[in-house]
């Protein structure tokens, strides 16, 4: 089966619902394997990479605060995620953009 690559505003909607999943957990921290179950739960699946590779995004523009576990020798591994006040705010904005009473 040939791989689908998604486009820019399907990437912004998978991040919008990983905001949305951290801020429902609040400051509790989540795997990356829930955020996975989560989005598969959405219809919104998303590979395990994908998800990673989302919340680098969302850490980089400091949104989501991550547990990276750094091995010598190997890839750094996200243990777990959780959303910041920048992040809350986000997640509030793109609420508010797509009609949602908050």
């Amino acid at each position: 089966m040939p791989k689908r690559h998604k486009s820019k505003s399907q990437y912004e909607d998978d991040r919008t619902e990983i905001l949305r999943y951290l801020n429902a957990c609040g400051l509790q921290p989540v795997t990356p394997r829930s955020i996975v179950i989560f989005l598969d739960d959405c219809l919104r699946p998303v590979s395990a990479q994908g998800v990673d590779f989302h919340l680098k995004y969302l850490g980089d523009k400091g949104w989501v605060e991550l547990g990276v576990e750094k091995v010598l020798g190997e890839e750094e591994r996200i243990d777990w995620a959780r959303i910041t006040a920048q992040g809350v705010d986000e997640f509030d904005r793109r609420a508010q953009a797509l009609g949602e009473v908050r």
